[in-house]
């Protein structure tokens, strides 16, 4: 339950960084609807004074359709929060392809420690550090 999550460990600014289980089951809308709600659900817990969404990572070992769903998801999220001032979108799309991007494990889809170094680190910038 995030719920329990943020109470235990006293979170007050949280990052949702969601993947593309859900895309094919679900489709675009949806899943977009899903992680904001999960958003908005979390700012409503007591202490969260920030949260942040970021954009999906779109995968390419699948193809188009996933790719395309990723960015149709992306653009659906940009627009939920920019109509909410309390939860910010993080588009991590365009920072990891300027660094040069590599941080994917063998499987091509989940992160290896690097590809979490620099996701972390991106998200720092497009914050403006506010974790620090």
């Amino acid at each position: 339950d995030i719920s329990q999550a943020i109470r235990k460990c006293g979170a007050t600014r949280v990052v949702i960084h969601a993947g593309t289980n859900d895309i094919t089951r679900k489709g675009s809308e949806l899943v977009a609807k899903d992680i904001f709600s999960l958003a908005d659900q979390t700012k409503r817990r007591d202490g969260v004074s920030h949260v942040f969404i970021c954009s999906i990572i779109p995968r390419k070992d699948t193809g188009s359709f996933i790719y395309s769903r990723s960015e149709s998801v992306n653009n659906r999220l940009r627009t939920l929060c920019s109509q909410s001032p309390d939860i910010k979108f993080i588009d991590l799309r365009q920072a990891l392809y300027s660094c040069r991007f590599s941080g994917l494990a063998r499987d091509a889809v989940h992160y290896n420690r690097e590809g979490a170094t620099q996701t972390l680190r991106s998200i720092l910038q497009l914050t403006g550090n506010t974790f620090l």
